[in-house]
């Protein structure tokens, strides 16, 4: 049996940490649980904060409500799961599965999710300031209303992604995949959109010319704002025409 260590929770002993378990409001701060197996579990409104759960198997596991604030989840399977309007903050989920997980309302700020998974995940209106989502999967993920100020995204793959209405501000998108991403409305003010790979991305709405370019004269968001007189920012189909024909300029 794996030896769990739960040091401020009495009523919850190793033998409760199983697949389905009822641990909603359970004081598991600093629990030792790595690869625990709570697939399932009901953890709404628990504290986990300081928890060590590496390689934990929390997939379909409610976490709404948690407070994970510092918790270590890296290489953890979290597909599915529920964090709806749960605390993140300074949480490593480096590597962690996060495919279709629902992360609306939740707090993410300075959390590292570097080389995770996080295709179809739901992070509507999720707060993610300076958080670390370089090199990750973000596939098709929503990010509607998201606050991403100051975030990392390089690298990242955020074809078909939604962000419309995002904040990302001072953010960092450098060689990020925007293929057929929307980022209608989003604030790109001072992001750094260095060797993007926009083809098909709806930038309507955007303001362009608060975008910062660095260290790169070939660059497709840099030749689109060169001919932003031609292109009418409400106009969705002439403004897709002109980044698709980016990629000839590449």
């Amino acid at each position: 049996m794996v030896n769990y260590e739960i040091p401020n929770d009495d009523d919850v002993s190793a033998s409760d940490v199983i697949p389905e378990a009822d641990l909603s409001g359970a004081a598991l701060t600093d629990a030792k649980l790595r690869e625990a197996n709570l697939k399932g579990a009901d953890l709404s409104n628990a504290y986990l904060a300081g928890a060590d759960l590496r390689g934990a198997d929390l997939k379909r596991a409610n976490l709404s409500l948690a407070d994970l604030s510092r918790t270590d989840l890296r290489d953890a399977d979290l597909s599915d799961a529920k964090f709806r309007d749960a605390d993140l903050s300074d949480a490593r989920l480096q590597s962690a599965d996060l495919e279709g997980v629902d992360l609306s309302f939740a707090t993410l700020s300075d959390a590292s999710f570097s080389f995770a998974n996080f295709n179809d995940a739901n992070l509507f209106s999720a707060h993610l300031r300076d958080a670390d989502l370089s090199d990750t999967n973000l596939r098709n993920a929503n990010f509607g209303k998201a606050y991403l100020y100051e975030a990392d995204l390089g690298k990242a793959d955020l074809e078909r992604a939604d962000l419309t209405n995002a904040n990302l501000s001072f953010a960092d998108l450098s060689y990020a995949n925007l293929r057929d991403a929307n980022l209608k409305g989003a604030d790109l003010s001072d992001a750094d959109i260095t060797m993007i790979d926009p083809l098909g991305a709806d930038f309507s709405d955007v303001d362009l010319d608060a975008v910062s370019v660095e260290g790169s004269t070939v660059n497709g968001m840099q030749y689109l704002r060169e001919r932003r007189e031609e292109v009418d920012s409400s106009n969705t189909s002439m403004l897709g025409k002109i980044i698709k024909f980016v990629r000839s300029k590449i």
